[in-house]
């Protein structure tokens, strides 16, 4: 039976940061302007900014997706491949993810 690598410390991928950086004020543009938020900013602009910033920002969610997979691949070779850590993997997703979740679920109900 192979032998799974003992969990590695944590190394920051700083080109990674720079992209998530960028990735999520361009999905934020593209949804305010879908939104016709900004309908009057639009209108002002020329067309290419207007299509690189705001029409195309859905590039953005590509980008954090292939971040993610990148990194949970990275993760995985780092860590033991079993029913506990597994188990931990979920737990910490959850515990990050879950409260802005609810945090933005109830906000949009109350604005609503």
């Amino acid at each position: 039976m192979p032998e799974f690598p003992i969990a590695a410390p944590s190394v920051r991928l700083a080109f990674a940061d720079g992209l998530r950086g960028p990735a999520a004020p361009w999905v934020l543009l593209f949804h305010l302007s879908t939104g016709h938020h900004l309908d009057a900013l639009l209108a002002a602009l020329p067309a290419p900014v207007d299509r690189v910033l705001f029409t195309r920002g859905h590039g953005g969610v590509a980008v954090f997706f292939a971040l993610s997979g990148g990194v949970l691949a990275l993760t995985a070779e780092r860590v033991a491949l079993d029913a506990a850590a597994a188990g931990r993997f979920v737990l910490r997703r959850l515990l990050r993810l879950a409260p802005p979740y609810v945090v933005a679920l109830l906000a949009t109900v109350a604005l609503g």
